[in-house]
């Protein structure tokens, strides 16, 4: 289990224009545990599988890119492997910070 603080776009500048891009993944468990659907709109952490946090990401970001997850080195292991193997089979960028 991995345990999603947040799971937002980010926003980057493009010719001008603002673009919410790339994907970012926070991992972590501050405040109060709820459902995948909580952790969505803000209301706290959401524990996930590794498997169900890649469909998660996929079923945002369609064709894939640049996915961008912070604490991923405080995951634990060998779910982050998991985690960042299935995201690459997928053909995601993984940009752990």
């Amino acid at each position: 289990m991995i345990n999603v603080q947040s799971i937002q776009f980010g926003v980057s500048w493009s010719c001008g224009a603002v673009v919410a891009s790339p994907l970012r993944v926070e991992l972590g468990d501050h405040g109060e545990e709820t459902t995948v659907d909580g952790m969505l709109k803000g209301q706290g952490w959401a524990a996930m599988q590794p498997e169900q946090l890649a469909h998660l990401v996929a079923g945002l970001v369609r064709p894939p890119e640049k996915v961008q997850i912070k604490g991923f080195r405080n995951a634990p292991f060998p779910a982050s492997v998991t985690l960042r193997s299935t995201l690459q089979l997928f053909g995601y960028n993984v940009e752990s910070c």
